[in-house]
């Protein structure tokens, strides 16, 4: 038996749990790094549920479905000045909390390997991997590293380095 390949995701809001659930489905040893301190429950309002959004929840069996964790509308409305309705358009939207969303990645990727307050500072790579240095001094090494990690991102700044 072959040794798992091993990724390292920074960031772990809905686009690193994803891609961490994703990898671990295709046999990586993954391991999640987010630089906040705590669990990002009550990051947001409501959002609307892209098909995306949801493939994950409607592809994988669940034990719900998404309108179990989300409501839906029939239509979109304008309200301009003295609540006076300037437009308005038949949809088929559906909408959840932000925290519902996470939560449920969250749950199902588990917290053994998601690590919180692990600020990504640097990277290095060479021809077996990348070497991933925080600021806590810890040091994680890969043959893959997503960075799903924002707009402050490491990586960003070190693949896009005029990108603000």
């Amino acid at each position: 038996m072959t040794e798992a390949r091993r990724a390292v995701v920074l960031g772990g809001s809905f686009a690193g749990l994803t891609v961490a659930l994703l990898l671990r489905e295709q046999g990586f040893d993954v391991d999640v790094f987010e630089r906040t301190t705590t669990y990002l429950d009550g990051r947001g309002g409501g959002i609307v549920l892209q098909p995306d959004t949801v493939r994950w929840i409607t592809e994988r069996p669940h034990g719900f479905g998404v309108d179990d964790i989300s409501v839906g509308s029939s239509v979109t409305r304008y309200v301009g000045a003295g609540n006076k309705i300037v437009h308005e358009e038949p949809t088929a939207w559906r909408f959840s909390s932000w925290t519902t969303m996470y939560r449920v990645l969250l749950d199902d990727f588990g917290t053994d390997r998601y690590h919180i307050g692990e600020y990504a500072v640097g990277a290095g790579q060479d021809a077996d991997g990348v070497d991933v240095r925080f600021l806590s001094g810890r040091t994680e090494r890969a043959e893959l590293v997503v960075f799903a990690d924002g707009i402050s991102s490491v990586g960003r700044r070190r693949l896009q380095p005029r990108s603000r």
